[in-house]
């Protein structure tokens, strides 16, 4: 299994049914946690771009995110 896939297959897992959230630095944070290794929070966010094409995910721009 490729590590590119690994990882967002962990994203995967790791992404809440809506309303809940999470953040690409909680992901960065747990992927690390999982032994994946130390991640860019770019590449977590091309990760959740790539993946937002293929599955029903919401990607928000932490400037228009609504207040929580």
């Amino acid at each position: 299994m490729s590590e590119e896939f690994a990882r967002q297959w962990s994203m995967l897992k790791m992404i809440p049914k809506y309303p809940y959230t999470i953040d690409s630095v909680t992901i960065r944070e747990r992927l690390e946690g999982e032994g994946l290794g130390v991640i860019s929070l770019r590449t977590i966010q091309r990760n959740l771009e790539k993946l937002s094409q293929s599955f029903p995910l919401e990607v928000v721009n932490p400037k228009e995110r609504p207040n929580e």
